[in-house]
């Protein structure tokens, strides 16, 4: 990958949504750079698939089968976690699901409390358990994953982006509350170049159409590869930000 430092040697890092995407680019980051990475989804296929990659790249890994917006299986998890790693000094909260275009008018209460319950209250389950933790052990530091919806409207997406703009303020809280011994940051990216991208289409464009759309709305000339997205998170998570906390980092290539 081209990086020779090893900024997370020794520590354990849990990245959730890392059987492909965003999760998977940061947790083999992660690996390449010293790590022992908890590789955890609902997907436990392709948590598997990651963590054989980071071992095949001469990293440790474990994958874990969790689902974020259910509270027994997250504490299960975290039990995993005390009875084999002991501890936990970093935390990439980045399972989440996307949103097909709907307006408000049309949205159902049941799509309204599936986007609250994985996209934020998932937060609620994962960042209590990595509190409890992370002060056992010392201190470390938390990743959210948010969007650029957080912080910019977008019609159609309404459920999504009260969540997201859920994920950034209680990251803000959150900073508060856990410091001096744990850092909490988010990340808001644009739209990144992932299998999720075809849902945010408006219905009867091609994805390919689609997408030259977006990239012409961002001044340097491309959209967001997971790549992007974990190198930024990698940087929150690690001593190069040591006095960054409560902090929402936007990627969006300058669009604004």
């Amino acid at each position: 990958m081209g990086l020779d430092r090893r900024r997370f040697d020794g520590r354990t890092v849990l990245v959730t949504g890392a059987a492909s995407g965003i999760g998977a680019a940061a947790a083999l980051r992660f690996g390449h750079e010293g790590a022992r990475v908890i590789c955890a989804d609902l997907n436990l296929e392709g948590a598997e698939r990651t963590a054989s990659q980071i071992g095949n790249d001469g990293g440790q890994a474990r994958a874990a089968h969790v689902d974020v917006s259910d509270g027994p299986s997250v504490r299960h998890m975290f039990d995993d976690i005390v009875s084999q790693e002991r501890s936990l000094q970093v935390a990439f909260n980045n399972a989440g699901i996307p949103m097909r275009r709907t307006t408000f008018a049309e949205l159902s209460a049941e799509e309204w409390d599936r986007q609250l319950r994985v996209n934020l209250t998932s937060l609620f389950w994962c960042c209590k358990c990595e509190f409890e933790l992370m002060t056992a052990g010392g201190g470390g530091a938390i990743v959210n994953t948010a969007s650029l919806s957080a912080v910019k409207a977008r019609t159609g997406f309404s459920a999504y982006a009260v969540a997201k703009a859920g994920v950034v303020q209680l990251t803000r809280v959150l900073a508060q509350e856990f410091a001096p011994s744990i850092r909490v940051n988010s990340v808001s990216p644009l739209s990144t170049e992932t299998p999720m991208l075809d849902q945010l289409r408006p219905p009867g464009q091609s994805l390919e159409e689609f997408k030259a759309g977006m990239r012409s709305g961002v001044p340097l000339g491309r959209l967001n590869q997971p790549t992007d997205i974990a190198g930024a998170a990698l940087f929150l998570a690690s001593d190069d930000a040591a006095m960054i906390t409560g902090q929402n980092l936007i990627i969006d290539g300058g669009s604004g």
